[in-house]
């Protein structure tokens, strides 16, 4: 009998986007563009700013990703003109889920033939949202990769250039907004596991969880049981942003097992080694498209375990938060942990409830938070071991009279 996969809420929800290949065999190459507009963004975030062509039109994909960025009224006055011709690599921001994907994606073209003989001479640009800078975890990463980041250059105002060249993308977005990699991309991820390898030093450690919970105060509660969990199971908890780059990818290559809830450390499992045993707990009701892909770059043996009631959510922006986590049976079953779910067991997993409550109606105005009928039944089946009848009764009428109508 084949050896049970997820334990989520609702597999059938989940099971088209379960199902996806998201390999692509597109062939990639570059795209020039005579006299283009690079466009900053002004707000600093990713609604606006990329790439004109020579007519003011806004060339899609050439903000954070596909489906963001877009074209904003200027005066002739404002544009600043270059003789150049220059590479762009796309809008950058200190996300480090952006970091290993969308920043990624075009930065294949360096290590081909056609770059080395044809542009190497080429100035390279970026776009820069707010606080974004080449250090840290990012600079490490590129360092490993061998790209020349201290020599790309930012573009802080509407530029137009004699050439922009633009290379196609190996990690991208469709329509849809589902994600998809190509062999480059996988390639660039080898060449950091490479260096993983030839550089690993003992840890003595072979579980690993990814905690949040320094890193996103305010925006989520319970993790800490999570992570009580997990060191149960013989996992050493570590919160990635506390350690080098070098550091974590020395952890990770190590590992036979990984745990994280699903954000930006969960797409390290892309340094993995194949074979690894992986865990993913879903915030909300939703697997990103993201993870889905990034699960797929080598052979992983992965498991979404569902182990939230993140009931305060918008289910417009879902990633935004608050989000609350637990020990839930699906947990107990994906490590077949047989202890009694009894009524001191949901005690614990839920007497900070209501700090999270607090939190999801302190920003509930202007939110849809009608989440899909499978995840509310299932965290209220949960969250209502924790009261009597009438007391439940009684949070119920006081949220109708609190929420959004």
């Amino acid at each position: 009998m084949k050896e049970k996969q997820h334990f989520l809420y609702s597999e059938t929800y989940y099971a088209r986007d379960l199902a996806r290949n998201c390999f692509s065999d597109r062939e990639l190459g570059v795209s020039r563009y005579r006299d283009a507009y690079l466009l900053p963004t002004r707000s600093g975030l990713a609604d606006e700013g990329g790439v004109l062509d020579a007519d003011g039109n806004y060339l899609d994909a050439t903000g954070l990703h596909r489906g963001l960025g877009g074209k904003y009224p200027f005066s002739a006055r404002e544009v600043s003109r270059s003789a150049e011709t220059v590479i762009y690599i796309g809008m950058l921001c200190p996300i480090w889920g952006h970091c290993v994907t969308d920043h990624l994606r075009r930065l294949w073209f360096f290590f081909t033939e056609e770059y080395k003989k044809k542009y190497a001479g080429c100035r390279v640009v970026y776009l820069p949202m707010k606080n974004f800078s080449f250090t840290g975890s990012f600079a490490e990463l590129l360092s490993i990769l061998g790209i020349p980041y201290e020599t790309f250059q930012p573009v802080t105002r509407i530029t137009q250039f004699r050439e922009v060249i633009l290379p196609d993308e190996c990690f991208f977005v469709t329509k849809e907004g589902y994600r998809f990699f190509t062999k480059e991309y996988r390639a660039m991820v080898n060449r950091i596991r490479t260096y993983a390898r030839e550089h690993a030093v003992p840890t003595g450690c072979d579980r690993l969880y990814f905690t949040y919970r320094h890193y996103k105060r305010g925006k989520q509660v319970g993790e800490e049981k999570l992570e009580a969990f997990f060191r149960e199971k013989g996992y050493r908890v570590l919160a990635p942003e506390k350690y080098s780059f070098k550091e974590q990818l020395n952890y990770l290559w190590n590992c036979r097992a990984f745990a994280s809830t699903i954000g930006s450390s969960a797409h390290n499992v892309i340094f993995l080694k194949e074979g690894t045993r992986v865990t993913l707990i879903p915030r909300a009701f939703y697997l990103t498209e993201y993870q889905l892909a990034l699960n797929q770059v080598w052979k992983l043996k992965v498991s979404f375990v569902d182990a939230s009631a993140s009931v305060f959510v918008d289910r417009r922006s879902p990633w935004t938060g608050p989000w609350y986590f637990l020990v839930t049976p699906e947990l107990l079953l994906r490590f077949k942990d047989g202890r009694k779910t009894d009524r001191a067991f949901w005690h614990r997993q839920l007497r900070d409830f209501k700090k999270y409550q607090r939190l999801g109606l302190r920003n509930a105005e202007g939110k849809d938070m009608a989440a899909p009928e499978f995840y509310l039944r299932k965290s209220w089946t949960y969250i209502a071991k924790l009261y009597r009848p009438g007391a439940l009764l009684t949070m119920a009428k006081d949220l109708k009279r609190k929420l959004p109508m």
